[in-house]
C-alpha cells in the first residue's frame, strides 16, 4: 500500500514551478521590450543623417533590419541593463500575486 501524499506539498511544489515559469515568461518579455526600446532609438537616431539623396527601398529594408538585429544583440548582452532594471522592479509583483493565489491556511 502506498503513502497518503500530503496535498499541500504537491501545491506548494506545483506553485513554485508555476512562479518559475512565470519568472522566465516576465525575464523574456522584459528583454523583448528592451530590445524594441533599443530598436526604436536606433531608428530616430538614423533618421537624423541628413544624406544628399533619398535612400533606395532596399537599403532601407536592410538598415531596419540591421537595427533590430542589433537591439537584440544588446538586449541579449544586458549592456544598456534596462531589461534588468525592468525585471528586479517587477519580479515583487510576480511573488505577491503568487502568495496572493496561495489557498488559505497554506503557509509555504
Amino acid at each position: 500500500m502506498e503513502p497518503v501524499k500530503n496535498n499541500s506539498v504537491i501545491g506548494a511544489v506545483s506553485q513554485e514551478k508555476i512562479l518559475s515559469a512565470k519568472k522566465e515568461e516576465l525575464k523574456r518579455a522584459c528583454r523583448e521590450f528592451e530590445s524594441l526600446f533599443t530598436a526604436y532609438i536606433l531608428k530616430n537616431m538614423r533618421s537624423t543623417i541628413h544624406r544628399a539623396e533619398a535612400p533606395e527601398h532596399a537599403r532601407e529594408i536592410y538598415e531596419a533590419m540591421f537595427d533590430e538585429a542589433v537591439s537584440r544583440e544588446i538586449s541579449l548582452s544586458g549592456v544598456l541593463g534596462l531589461g534588468d532594471m525592468l525585471y528586479k522592479q517587477l519580479e515583487p509583483l510576480l511573488e505577491a500575486e503568487s502568495r496572493a493565489e496561495r489557498p488559505k491556511g497554506d503557509t509555504s
